[in-house]
């Protein structure tokens, strides 16, 4: 008998599904819980083999970040620099809390809609900066300066400078005013951006202190909605990833809308009937499927 189980999860700002066929039972039985690290807020295990041999906690977060970004419409991808006479830049803690401290409180008072998530990057010298997606500025608070800070490398090492701003990129001044340097650009793509954006997860991260996370967001971010949870089914697209544990692949929406087209085809060994006006051989898709994946799939 095969033994197998598919899942189908929708991202928002995307215009494919991701179809994972995992090949195995599943972790706590047929219906069971997910693991933390799994979908998707983690790396599925064909995802690990192909992440630069990074850490496994790593994988995770960086595909947690793709997700995220993936999931909720950010408009700029942004850098934040710290001024060192205002903030020790190689107090990654320090920085970071004063970097969310002064999210929070823009939220709260001019911004309701903010959301953020940043990763934080260092330099040779062990100074921090930090990369991420921004999204729901109050009108009005972003500006495009004549000329901006660049880091720049001379006799040796990286100062900054101030160069014509030829590219427009904005600047924020709620932020710079307060603890530094901040430029930012729209964002044009978003699954692009997703992509460049996770990969400043490097493995430089694995070694921060025990306690500090190596990305940072907003609370109540939207992550990818499972749409599809079907046991004992078979594998019918031709993966981008694959091992000896699952294979995936990202199809769109209208590849036979979000359940395959060869689900009610190939799955006869299924049972649980419980879905209304089902034939009464058994062919339909719901006499084969569970109460919990009905109403994942809104059929409830």
């Amino acid at each position: 008998m095969l033994v197998s189980y598919y899942r189908i999860w929708r991202y928002r700002c995307r215009s494919s599904c991701k179809h994972i066929y995992f090949k195995g039972r599943r972790p706590f039985g047929r219906l069971g819980g997910r693991k933390k690290a799994e979908e998707p807020d983690g790396a599925s295990p064909c995802e690990l083999p192909f992440a630069g041999r990074l850490p496994e906690n790593l994988c995770r977060a960086r595909t947690a970040v793709r997700n995220l970004i993936l999931c909720n419409p950010f408009q700029f991808f942004c850098t934040f620099t710290f001024d060192p006479a205002r903030i020790d830049r190689t107090n990654l803690e320090g920085c970071m809390k004063r970097l969310t401290k002064l999210f929070m409180h823009y939220r709260e008072r001019y911004a309701p809609s903010f959301r953020y998530i940043v990763i934080p990057e260092f330099h040779k010298d062990g100074a921090v900066h930090f990369h991420g997606m921004l999204s729901g500025f109050r009108v009005g608070d972003l500006v495009v300066p004549e000329k901006i800070y660049k880091r720049v490398r001379r006799a040796g090492s990286e100062v900054l400078e101030l160069v014509p701003n030829t590219r427009r990129y904005v600047d924020w001044p709620y932020y710079s005013q307060k603890l530094g340097f901040f430029s930012c650009s729209a964002v044009r793509d978003q699954e692009a951006c997703a992509v460049y954006v996770s990969k400043y997860i490097t493995k430089d991260l694995a070694q921060l202190p025990k306690g500090i996370k190596s990305y940072y967001c907003s609370k109540g971010l939207e992550r990818p909605e499972l749409v599809f949870d079907c046991d004992d089914v078979p594998c019918a697209f031709r993966p981008v990833l694959e091992t000896k544990y699952c294979a995936l692949a990202y199809l769109p929406e209208s590849w036979g809308g979000l359940v395959p087209p060869w689900v009610g085809e190939c799955c006869s060994d299924l049972s649980d009937p419980i879905g209304p006006e089902e034939p009464e051989d058994g062919t339909g898709l719901f006499s084969r499927m569970t109460g919990k994946q009905l109403m994942l799939m809104g059929a409830r």
